[in-house]
């Protein structure tokens, strides 16, 4: 197992190569990835580039937070600039406190904000057997509340 350590991030994978002058690295299997808050991510691909601090995670990526929140894709775009968390295609997130289970293909963790967030229509699974569909929804970590727009609410009961 190799370890690289950026700013704010350390990287472990199965291989991590350095390429185009040491300003990017790839690093691939079993890629684990831990911020300096503790949250966790893994994944198959990652492509590291210290120039724009803009980096790439492909291939089942979960992605595991202090706040009981998870996040599974198939791709993620890290940008340290915005301070967020892009994931896309075949995206779920899960809130283990309120039983939520979030699905569409593409949710932003805005990492300054503390918010987990879609612009796209998105279908939330909550603990009572609710499905609530919605053009667009914010999920505010800290406050830990769910709020979403143009909704359609079906109730455990198919009301």
């Amino acid at each position: 197992q190799n370890n690289l350590k950026s700013q704010t991030f350390t990287y472990e994978a199965e291989e991590i190569k350095s390429i185009q002058d040491d300003k990017t690295i790839v690093a691939t299997g079993g890629v684990k990835i831990n911020d300096n808050l503790g949250r966790t991510i893994e994944g198959n691909k990652l492509i590291v580039n210290d120039n724009t601090k803009i980096h790439y995670l492909s291939g089942n990526v979960f992605f595991n937070d202090n706040f009981k929140n998870q996040i599974k894709s198939k791709k993620l775009i890290i940008n340290e600039n915005l301070n967020q968390y892009i994931f896309s295609e075949d995206v779920t997130f899960e809130n283990k406190d309120n039983m939520l289970k979030a699905i569409n293909d593409f949710i932003v963790y805005d990492k300054n904000k503390d918010i987990i967030y879609s612009d796209s229509k998105t279908i939330i699974d909550d603990n009572q057997g609710n499905i609530i569909e919605n053009g667009s929804f914010k999920f505010l970590i800290n406050e830990d509340k769910l709020i979403a727009n143009n909704v359609l609410l079906t109730d455990k009961n198919k009301n």
